[in-house]
């Protein structure tokens, strides 16, 4: 194990935990006289962690949380650990920030972090338990200076790639036709989540820890597979950007699209259960979304108009949201470094009109509401919650109905606003997911010739019916609308078990977890580590090459399979009735 090489200029602590410092002396606070456990190591920081957490457990056994319990992940990732459930304690793991080049800006972002000396503070939330604190004066390394604000402000230093992923999607320059879908509106779960959880519940989230992200991001990016999503293969096949979550607040861009889904959510609302974000939810944030889109498309017309100015549609631009978008390529030429169109006269400062065409530029025009390509899939949660509450499947089959009648409600009140080209997805076989093999309880005659548990999946496929059979009742009430089931249960089960096809060898155990006949545990999950049972240490292991496993952490799909799914999604195999996802005279790229 390689130390990383840090210089400490001047370092001073405050860390008191009744009136006693743990494990380390503010006046011996040095590389060389740290303890081993809480030196700076270059390794995954969540092993890394839990082996420091392991050591100061053994050094002070009464910081111990009640009955040996595997404490919740950290609330700050790389430089204080804490929790709120369990006894709170604290660690040390500075790191320089990984800046990825292929980022715009991030060579300047990398020479700003090096030349910069900030004198500041990192405190810590407030816990039932202690309120610690901790100052950093300076840290110097290879003669360059690195600044910290704040815990968060820290974190998004050293994730700086993580904290708005959606703004860098490769395919954004290729040449797709403006006859394909201009944007795309996302409702759902975890399994299309790419961001929103993170936003909402920031360092509580799975995905924005290592192992996540690693295959295509090369770090986690809020998203729970270890690359890409199938919601991100979709924008890559459009030429969209990739979808920012409705919940980020900073550098959004929701020209071409917004993503409402969320991790754990729900169709049906469950007071009982951990979801926040219902479908009903999303659903009403759309339309909120959508008055606020028209308010500000209102003003900065209206703005225009006083001006004597117009938008201007281009197609020759390099991306096709700026040759499609016409308030982004006025702003290009108002506002842009090379104004080759407008008189010097009509371009003087004017900040009242820079400002509105600012965030014009970053919402969709009216008519991708009805132009847009919108996707629903979720319910698999609500099958979870019942699972999760210990119920029978009698029971999960009585609110089946009520799954139904959410995605129903959810459908028709997009429709309302617009929604034409509307695709719902059904529940996979969850019987054959690594999570459900290991919680449920079933012995083997329950199990099926594939090694997935058969009442479940018949459960499953059983709420497949109802929904397709609600959604051709909705094409009778709302005629004007393409409202198109995907079948999701046959587009998984061929994933899972036909490996000479698509490549992928391993079907029903998790590329990243503990290793176990699924590779699953549900007290230490992926990228994580504990001490279950009074003393049994249990690490989670990655794959070594996650293209050959469907499943990446017993619940979500990995890259390899999300590709997949859109592959066989553009064959237009698995939509009932008939659709393509590539109307007349839409050119896509090819994933």
């Amino acid at each position: 194990m390689q130390s990383i090489n840090f210089l400490f200029v001047t370092v001073s602590v405050e860390q008191i935990f009744g009136g006693e410092p743990i494990g380390i002396s503010p006046s011996e606070f040095t590389q060389s006289t740290l303890p081993s456990s809480l030196r700076f190591q270059q390794q995954s920081p969540m092993i890394e962690q839990a082996r420091r957490r392991n050591a100061l457990l053994a050094r002070h056994p009464d910081l111990e949380g009640p009955q040996n319990q595997v404490c919740p992940r950290p609330w700050v990732s790389d430089n204080l650990v804490g929790t709120s459930d369990c006894q709170f304690r604290w660690e040390l793991q500075l790191r320089p920030p990984k800046i990825h080049p292929q980022r715009r800006g991030s060579k300047q972002k990398l020479h700003q972090l090096q030349n910069r000396q900030i004198h500041s503070s990192l405190e810590a939330p407030t816990f039932p338990h202690t309120s610690p604190s901790i100052s950093l004066l300076r840290i110097e390394t290879t003669g360059k200076f690195f600044s910290f604000t704040s815990p968060l402000g820290f974190r998004r230093i050293i994730h700086q790639k993580k904290s708005h992923p959606n703004s860098f999607n490769p395919r954004t320059n290729d040449k797709v036709s403006a006859t394909c879908f201009p944007a795309m509106f996302n409702f759902g779960d975890s399994s299309s989540d790419t961001g929103g959880n993170h936003a909402a519940f920031p360092t509580e989230t799975a995905a924005e820890y290592p192992p996540y992200g690693q295959t295509y991001f090369g770090a986690p990016q809020a998203r729970y597979s270890d690359g890409r999503l199938y919601i991100d293969f979709l924008t890559e096949v459009f030429g969209l950007r990739y979808l920012d979550p409705y919940f980020q607040s900073v550098t959004s861009d929701f020209a071409t699209g917004v993503n409402f889904a969320i991790a754990w959510s729900t169709a049906q609302k469950i007071l009982d259960y951990k979801t926040l974000f219902p479908l009903a939810t999303q659903v009403q944030q759309f339309q909120l979304f959508k008055m606020e889109v028209a308010e500000v498309l209102s003003g900065a017309s209206a703005l225009l108009a006083e001006r004597g100015l117009q938008p201007v549609t281009t197609t020759t631009s390099s991306t096709v949201e700026e040759s499609q978008h016409p308030y982004k390529t006025l702003y290009s030429q108002l506002f842009g470094q090379q104004n080759v169109t407008v008189d010097s006269t009509a371009t003087a400062p004017d900040p009242a009109l820079k400002d509105a065409l600012e965030v014009a530029r970053r919402v969709p025009l009216m008519e991708y509401f009805d132009q847009g390509l919108y996707i629903i899939s979720t319910g698999t949660n609500d099958f979870n919650a019942g699972i999760a509450k210990q119920q029978t499947l009698s029971q999960i089959q009585a609110y089946l109905p009520n799954i139904v009648s959410a995605i129903s409600d959810a459908v028709t009140a997009i429709y309302n606003e617009g929604a034409r080209n509307i695709l719902v997805g059904g529940v996979g076989p969850i019987g054959c997911l690594p999570v459900q093999l290991t919680v449920l309880t079933y012995t083997v005659t329950d199990l099926d010739n594939f090694g997935c548990v058969a009442p479940w999946n018949t459960l499953a496929r059983s709420y497949n019916v109802l929904l397709k059979q609600q959604l051709v009742n909705l094409t009778t009430l709302l005629p004007s609308a393409n409202i198109i089931y995907m079948d999701n249960y046959q587009l998984q089960h061929n994933l899972l078990f036909n490996g000479t096809e698509n490549g992928v060898t391993v079907g029903l155990k998790s590329c990243c977890g503990v290793p176990s006949s699924y590779n699953f545990n549900p007290r230490v999950q992926c990228g994580e580590t504990g001490i279950i049972d009074g003393g049994v240490y249990l690490e989670s292991v990655t794959c070594p090459d996650p293209t050959t496993y469907s499943v990446w952490d017993g619940y979500h799909y990995t890259e390899a399979a999300n590709r997949y799914f859109v592959q066989q999604l553009l064959s237009g195999r698995y939509f009932d009735p008939p659709f393509s996802l590539t109307p007349a005279n839409c050119t896509t790229n090819t994933i």
